[in-house]
């Protein structure tokens, strides 16, 4: 997906949150490209561990 593409899909997905009434959107950016919870899709944040970005933390 490109970034004319991903801004298409970003827009529609906004626009059908607020015709179903939804009053607030949690966006999540991730700048190193890890996670904060259990995932299969991205590795586990240093910031969790305190160790290497992708060890578990148990």
């Amino acid at each position: 997906m490109n970034k004319t593409q991903y801004t298409t899909w970003i827009r529609q997905t906004l626009d059908q949150l607020k015709a179903s009434k939804f009053n607030a959107v949690i966006y999540q950016v991730k700048p190193t490209s890890d996670v904060l919870y259990p995932s299969k899709l991205a590795p586990c944040s240093a910031y969790i561990t305190g160790k290497k970005r992708g060890t578990s933390p148990g």
